[in-house]
């Protein structure tokens, strides 16, 4: 019974070779697709893994859009230390940072204007921790250094 199917299948292949031919190829398309589509999700997948890896998965940000942030809700220092307070055993960095950004420009020394756009951030005494920082030469900001309100610059 079992050669019996297996001999009228490949009289029936050997009888129709163009139509198994496109009905192998489609199947062969087919699966190709799919694996093609699984190793670029898996690829893209491990991509964000590999670059969100350092980030942290408990890590959380908060943002006040300038332009769109009204007084009451901009954070103060004092209102940093109550957060640190009240969720100290919760919270391993708290850190608040400021940005501007500003146009220079000079004339060279052929008399042409050069210019450059900067970008300054402020930043708190924690930053190196909650953002670590691969720091060349000297060290990053401290409590003390915030506390004191000293004008130190990390570049």
């Amino acid at each position: 019974m079992w050669s019996d199917n297996m001999q009228m299948a490949l009289f029936a292949i050997r009888g129709n070779k163009l139509r198994s031919f496109l009905t192998m190829l489609g199947i062969v398309i087919g699966i190709g697709s799919v694996i093609a589509i699984l190793s670029i999700g898996d690829t893209m997948k491990m991509a964000f893994e590999a670059l969100y890896e350092g980030e942290g998965a408990t890590r959380a940000m908060l943002y006040v859009v300038p332009g769109k942030a009204i007084e009451p809700d901009v954070f103060t220092l004092d209102d940093l230390e109550t957060v640190r307070r009240v969720f100290d055993e919760s919270i391993a960095y708290l850190d608040s940072y400021a940005t501007l950004t500003a146009q220079a420009s000079h004339l060279a020394g052929s008399g042409k204007k050069r210019e450059a756009q900067l970008y300054l951030q402020g930043i708190d005494g924690d930053y190196g921790e909650a953002m670590p920082l691969d720091i060349v030469d000297g060290r990053s900001l401290r409590e003390g250094d915030v506390l004191g309100r000293y004008a130190h610059l990390v570049l």
